[in-house]
C-alpha cells in the first residue's frame, strides 16, 4: 500500500505542477485560442481532483489498517504470508488454533462485483508462535446461491509447494487447488480457489502465468471480495462485540 501512496503522491505534484504551467500559458491568450484552451483546463482541474480524492482515501485506508493491526496483535502473523488476512479477520487465531473461513463470492470475469452465489472455504491448524502449515489439511466447502448444483462436503488438502511469498494446496479427489499469497503485486490478489483442475495442473511454475491470462478458455479462478477490497473500514466489524 506504501508504494500505491508514493505514486500517487507524485501525481498530486505532477497534476499541481500541470495546473501552474497551465494557468501560466493562460495569461497570454490568443485571441483566437481562449475557446480551444478552456476544455484542456477543465481537464487539468478535473485530474487534479481525482489526485487528490484518490490520495485522501488510501491515506485514509492506511491508518484503518494500521488500526486493524493494533487490535491484531500478534507480531508473526502480522509478518506471515498470510498477513492480510489476519488483518482482515479472515484468519483468526483462537487458544492456538488459526481458523481461516474464506468466502470465495467473485467466480467470474465481473469487474470485481461479488456474484450471487459463493464458495465458503473453511479448515483450520495449530499455532504455537510458528506458523507451519500441515502437509495434509483437513477442509470444508459450502457452495451455495443461485445455482443449480450446491456443494456440501469435507475433504484434505495436499500441501504442493511454499515459500516465503506462496502456499500451494491440492485436492485430487474433489479437482480443486487454493492458492495463497503473502503480496499480491504480481500475482493480483492473496487467495485463489481453483476448481475443475488436475493435480498439479496449477502450480509453483504456472500459477502467475495462469492468473494474467484472461483470454476465452482460461483457467479462472475464484477470487474472495474480502480480500479484493481495499476499503478497510468493512472489517472493523468482525471485532466489535
Amino acid at each position: 500500500m506504501k508504494n500505491i501512496l508514493i505514486i500517487l503522491i507524485v501525481l498530486l505534484v505532477a497534476a499541481g505542477c500541470s495546473d501552474e504551467n497551465h494557468k501560466t500559458i493562460q495569461k497570454e491568450p490568443k485571441s483566437n485560442e481562449k475557446q480551444i484552451n478552456q476544455p484542456i483546463e477543465t481537464s487539468f482541474s478535473e485530474k487534479s481532483i481525482w489526485v487528490k480524492d484518490s490520495v485522501r482515501f488510501f491515506l485514509a485506508q492506511d491508518s484503518l489498517r494500521n488500526i486493524l493491526i493494533e487490535k491484531n496483535g500478534n507480531t508473526v502473523l502480522q509478518e506471515s504470508i498470510i498477513q492480510e488476512m489476519y488483518i482482515r479477520g479472515i484468519a483468526q487465531l483462537v487458544n492456538n488454533i488459526l481458523h481461516f473461513n474464506i468466502f470465495f463470492d467473485i467466480h467470474g470475469l465481473d469487474c470485481g462485483a461479488p456474484d450471487c452465489y459463493n464458495t465458503e472455504l473453511y479448515f483450520s491448524f495449530g499455532f504455537n508462535d510458528k506458523l507451519i502449515f500441515p502437509k495434509k489439511l483437513s477442509y470444508v466447502l459450502h457452495e451455495y446461491g443461485c445455482i443449480e448444483d450446491s456443494r456440501d462436503f469435507n475433504d484434505v488438502f495436499e500441501l504442493k509447494f511454499i515459500d516465503t511469498n506462496k502456499v500451494i494446496y491440492s485436492c485430487p479427489k474433489q479437482k480443486c487447488t487454493l492458492v495463497l499469497f503473502k503480496s499480491k503485486e504480481e500475482s493480483g490478489d492473496y487467495a485463489f480457489f481453483f476448481d475443475d483442475v488436475e493435480e498439479n495442473e496449477v502450480n509453483s511454475k504456472n500459477v502467475l502465468t495462469i492468473l494474467n491470462n484472461q483470454e476465452e478458455g482460461a483457467i479462472i479462478p475464484y477470487k474472495s471480495w474480502e480480500l479484493t477490497t481495499n476499503e478497510y473500514k468493512v472489517f472493523f466489524s468482525k471485532y466489535q462485540k
